[in-house]
């Protein structure tokens, strides 16, 4: 893994080299890793999938920028959600490199001071009640 992001191979491994079939490198969500992605690898095959994993950093340039050194020179992205965050970032970093691109569950704004104020509401309210039953009291 180097700092930002960890591509896991597929099933067919991570060599890269004289490929005819672009490999995908799909971006899970929030809180989500590569099993969201179910059996892509096997579906795709013989086409090859790096998962890639939004882990080592809090910041969206500093993880495109970490999957871009660890992904094939030519890929197809797939984000999902928070994903599709980083996937954005990568292709405005790297526009060459992304040959094909889908985005899922996702919005290119900014959220509204009003949305992150609700979204903030809701998430203190839910850590909140689960907290105390999950981790104990603090």
């Amino acid at each position: 893994m180097r700092n930002g992001f960890r591509i896991i191979a597929g099933t067919s491994g991570l060599a890269w080299p004289n490929l005819t079939l672009t490999p995908v490198v799909p971006i899970p969500g929030m809180m989500c890793d590569a099993r969201m992605w179910g059996g892509l690898s096997a579906v795709l095959h013989p086409r090859k999938v790096g998962h890639a994993l939004p882990v080592g950093s809090n910041r969206i340039d500093q993880l495109a920028a970490a999957l871009l050194r660890d992904a094939p020179p030519r890929f197809a992205l797939a984000g999902l959600s928070m994903g599709c965050i980083v996937a954005m970032e990568v292709v405005r970093q790297a526009p060459g490199r992304v040959e094909r691109l889908a985005l899922m569950d996702t919005n290119p704004l900014a959220d509204t001071p009003e949305l992150q104020s609700a979204v903030h509401c809701r998430l203190r309210g839910f850590l909140q009640a689960v907290w105390p039953r999950c981790c104990g009291t603090r």
